[in-house]
């Protein structure tokens, strides 16, 4: 791979990296409406699903 490939692949993975998708938005919701423990389950069912998706 060139290096300006490898420059623009990896901009593209720090922009999608930290712009919030469906899961930080779900876990934010939960701990700002229901607490810490709400959100603690949203973010273990979340990282169950991603798991299980790979």
């Amino acid at each position: 791979m060139n290096p300006q490939t490898w420059a623009l692949f990896l901009c593209a993975v720090f922009l999608l990296s930290g712009t919030p998708g469906p899961n930080m938005l779900h876990v934010m919701t939960r701990s700002l409406r229901f607490g810490l423990g709400a959100s603690l389950f949203a973010m273990a069912g979340c990282l169950s699903a991603v798991v299980l998706v790979l």
